[in-house]
């Protein structure tokens, strides 16, 4: 039978821990942030359009940020699009659960808010 060999003394075995631990990286990934979960209004309202009209002194643009703007129902705000009639923005109140065909999950905003900010008119406009 062969002879056991003698236990290591702390002091042998930790250059070698040291030794075999330099230069490892370990690698980070950033987690994105997480969705705001959607209310049970949120996620019943359906479809909304709404159609901002005024003077042109009116304030149509704080109107739609009151609406949009720290709403509690609100989980995600697109970005403006212009187009001839003025402009629009998409907003969602619930999110869509996907899978891909990995089976991973992917969530896409409903876009079931649509706020269309009209040209203002003044006296002259008719």
């Amino acid at each position: 039978s062969a002879a056991a060999s003698p236990p290591h003394t702390h002091s042998e075995v930790e250059p070698l821990l040291r030794d075999s631990t330099h230069g490892l990286v370990i690698p980070s990934l950033p987690l994105p942030a997480a969705l705001q979960r959607p209310t049970p209004y949120g996620q019943t309202l359906g479809d909304l359009r709404l159609l901002v009209l005024g003077s042109q002194s009116a304030g149509h643009s704080f109107i739609t940020r009151l609406l949009l703007e720290e709403n509690e129902e609100v989980v995600d705000v697109g970005q403006w699009e212009e187009n001839e009639d003025g402009r629009t923005i998409h907003a969602s109140t619930d999110w869509l659960e996907q899978r891909d065909a990995h089976g991973l999950e992917r969530f896409e905003p409903t876009r079931n808010v649509e706020i269309v900010e009209l040209p203002g008119y003044d006296d002259t406009t008719n």
